[in-house]
């Protein structure tokens, strides 16, 4: 896994965080207010999404959600999709 992980292009950390604040702004403006923010973490970034993930308390089973994630899905950049 690692050795396939190494095969990729490297990520620009400050535009994948910039997209996924974004696409954290548009999930709680299309109705799931609680859908937090990503993080920047020592030159890393910490995916937003269910602020509780071990008690969820965001249902991606939802109708609003998945229109919020289908409203949304093009302010994440390729190869960001679920991962927030």
């Amino acid at each position: 896994m690692r050795k396939a992980a190494s095969l990729e292009p490297p990520r620009e950390t400050q535009k994948d965080y910039e997209s996924m604040l974004a696409h954290a702004k548009c999930m709680r403006a299309k109705g799931v207010s609680k859908f937090t923010n990503p993080r920047l973490q020592d030159g890393n970034v910490i995916p937003g999404g269910d602020p509780n993930p071990t008690s969820p308390e965001v249902s991606s089973d939802s109708s609003t959600y998945k229109q919020a994630r289908q409203a949304c899905k093009g302010k994440l950049l390729d190869g960001l999709d679920g991962r927030q």
